[in-house]
């Protein structure tokens, strides 16, 4: 499987400042006598800590030491809640002992925002669709790699899986003529 492991992206660093004060005191009197007291200690403590986005790739056991799934993870920033990676592009190689049509069951978790849990409860969403492989299909590559199907151990599948954050357009000002700057006719 890959990614396997955690990878990070579009890391941050922040300053975080906690002040930590501690203070007391003793006041006490009688019969004319007035004697007070007190102690304060304070600490401050600066530190730079990293944020980033995260990809989290792991072949957890079940019970019993069988690994039958796979899992990613993913997470925002912390410092600059931005939301996670938009493409995920993961790669899993199986082996098989037979050549059987098998299914495989895609499941999604996740931990919406407060305003995302809100908007939600007003929406449903069909269950996913198991997808179904069957060995004796061609190979459908939409993705161009040219892999060799017959020797698959030989793909490195840390060269193939990769994620998207955003996408950013280089040239995305541009200057505008006269013509240009008129709103568009609209057929009648």
């Amino acid at each position: 499987m890959a990614p396997f492991a955690t990878y990070t992206m579009i890391q941050t660093t922040a300053t975080v400042t906690s002040k930590r004060e501690i203070s007391g005191g003793l006041s006490g009197g009688g019969a004319g006598v007035n004697a007070q007291g007190g102690a304060k200690q304070e600490r401050t403590v600066e530190q730079v800590e990293a944020f980033a986005a995260e990809v989290t790739g792991n072949h957890p056991p079940d019970d019993v030491g069988n690994r039958f799934h796979v899992t990613w993870s993913l997470k925002e920033n912390d410092a600059q809640p931005k939301g996670i990676v938009r493409q995920l592009k993961a790669c899993i190689l199986l082996t098989r002992k037979t050549e059987e049509t098998f299914t495989l069951v895609p499941t999604i978790e996740v931990e919406p925002d407060f305003k995302t849990r809100v908007i939600t409860l007003f929406s449903s969403r069909p269950e996913d669709d198991p997808v179904i492989f069957d060995p004796a299909f061609e190979p459908y590559d939409t993705l161009s790699l040219n892999v060799d199907r017959w020797n698959l151990g030989a793909v490195s599948l840390g060269e193939i899986w990769d994620c998207t954050f955003h996408h950013s357009f280089g040239d995305a000002v541009k200057e505008s003529s006269k013509e240009g700057a008129k709103p568009p006719s609209i057929p009648q």
